[in-house]
């Protein structure tokens, strides 16, 4: 009989979401129905001080009990993989401070990746079969040559983060310089990513929780002649 207080979630909690005071709360709880797998509160603990250092592994919804099997430890071994859903990878690239959003991106906002590389010296470049092919074609054209040596593209789209620096978790929400960032990531995102690294400057953009239409320019770059007056007018001068 009686009852007991478990730590039930207070939101929807998912995968890599880090745990805190605001996410989870000491609920009542008849006591012959509290589970082995249950958090029970202890001396009258604090929230803070049960689930601290503590990452969800699989999902749960609100209004749940929080299961010890659904949640993670930080510093365990095999920390980052329990955060991973099933069948991604995790890949850390470099960037610079100024291109991670000026600190305001935290673990578990979604990016899309911006490769920002010299195009002419890939394409135009001496004994490179593939930039002799690219290069004949961009001369065969009627239009007269421009010639682009910067381009930027998105070469991935709403891409989980997992980590800044060594940072895994959201409990303060102070900005956070990071100059590395650790991504969730498909395999091929993953062997997409460390092409990109030796290509060029890679900077992360972020994205609106909110839902959008999907991409309407399957195929789309920013060169640095749409970005310079100069370069766009260079006819002219």
């Amino acid at each position: 009989g009686g009852e007991t207080k478990i730590l039930v979630a207070m939101t929807d909690l998912p995968v890599g979401a880090a745990l805190n005071s605001s996410k989870a709360q000491w609920i009542s709880w008849p006591a012959g129905s509290v589970s082995t797998q249950y958090i029970v509160q202890k001396d009258g603990q604090s929230v803070t001080d049960a689930i601290r250092d503590m990452v969800v592994k699989r999902q749960i919804s609100i209004g749940d009990p929080i299961n010890v099997s659904k949640i993670f430890k930080r510093g365990e071994a095999g920390f980052l993989s329990g955060t991973l859903k099933a069948g991604m990878r995790s890949a850390t690239i470099g960037v610079t401070p100024a291109s991670a959003a000026s600190g305001f991106i935290l673990p578990g906002d979604y990016v899309d990746i911006i490769l920002t590389h010299d195009a002419a010296n890939t394409i135009f470049c001496q004994s490179c079969v593939a930039g002799e092919v690219i290069a004949r074609k961009l001369l065969a054209k009627d239009a007269p040559l421009v010639m682009v040596r910067y381009i930027s593209e998105n070469i991935l789209s709403n891409v989980r983060v997992l980590a800044l620096d060594q940072k895994l978790d959201d409990f303060d929400a102070t900005a956070i310089m990071a100059r590395r960032v650790t991504l969730e990531v498909t395999r091929k995102q993953a062997e997409k990513l460390a092409s990109a690294t030796a290509m060029g400057q890679l900077s992360l953009a972020l994205r609106s929780l909110a839902p959008s239409e999907a991409e309407t320019e399957p195929f789309a770059f920013t060169s640095d002649v749409e970005v310079s007056p100069l370069l766009s007018n260079i006819d002219q001068v």
